[in-house]
């Protein structure tokens, strides 16, 4: 039921990581990139963790 109510703010956050990521692509490249391979990553390794535990159940 409060599905509804968090639409619209996980929107904002979308589009504010989204200006965040073109001003820091813009400035320095190279950070932006070792930032977006950590972010990939610790989403990766949360899912295996996560498979992990529904494999048990």
């Amino acid at each position: 039921m409060g599905e509804r109510l968090a639409y619209l703010p996980s929107a904002g956050f979308c589009l504010l990581a989204a200006l965040a990521w073109n001003w820091l692509r813009e400035r320095q490249r190279t950070v932006a990139l070792a930032a977006l391979t950590a972010v990939v990553a610790a989403f990766g390794m949360r899912t295996m963790v996560r498979n992990q535990v529904g494999e048990t159940i």
